[in-house]
């Protein structure tokens, strides 16, 4: 249940979300939002979240999300909200 969560949660929030059915979350930005999975990853790991990037698999807009319990989910929810917006 958390990963549907986390995928209709990331879908609010512009970003789309490769389909899977594992514990990790491919999700990524749409070229609408004014920042690469680099620096959406600083912002976030300055936030106290670590996402995985994938730019080493030529994915320059795209970054991995584990799904774990769902306080971490719900604070990764706010944390995407906060720097997304910001974007």
């Amino acid at each position: 249940m958390e990963r549907q969560s986390s995928v209709w949660a990331m879908s609010l929030l512009t970003c789309w979300v490769t389909p899977g059915d594992g514990n990790f979350l491919m999700a990524g930005l749409p070229q609408s939002v004014a920042m690469d999975a680099e620096t959406l990853y600083q912002r976030v790991k300055a936030r106290g979240v670590l996402l995985r990037r994938l730019a080493n698999f030529g994915l320059d807009r795209h970054v991995r999300i584990t799904i774990g319990p769902p306080d971490d989910m719900a604070a990764l929810d706010r944390v995407l909200t906060d720097v997304l917006a910001d974007a």
